[in-house]
């Protein structure tokens, strides 16, 4: 009698293990679809990225700006009042 106890434990445990096994092949896959979901996301945001302008290309538009304001404000009309003049 004790070997089929033995053998039907065993055959449960078997049944158990096999309906945890298709519970995790089912979030496998769920989590699979949710990475191509991501991937194909990431995809379309680095070909937005690539399209524009770069970080780069701001930041020298910005400083040539910011240069040109600087000469701009230090070779203004005030700053010809102010210059010393030499009368000799």
């Amino acid at each position: 009698m004790a070997f089929r106890d033995e053998t039907e434990a065993l055959r449960q445990r078997a049944r158990t293990l096999q309906a945890s096994l298709d519970d995790l092949r089912k979030e496998r896959r769920a989590l699979e679809e949710e990475t191509r979901t991501l991937a194909a996301s990431a995809d379309e945001r680095a070909r937005e990225l690539a399209t524009g302008p770069s970080l780069v290309t701001v930041m020298i538009g910005v400083a040539i700006v910011a240069v040109a304001v600087a000469g701009f404000v230090a070779g203004g009309p005030a700053a010809r009042a102010r210059a010393p003049t030499t009368d000799a």
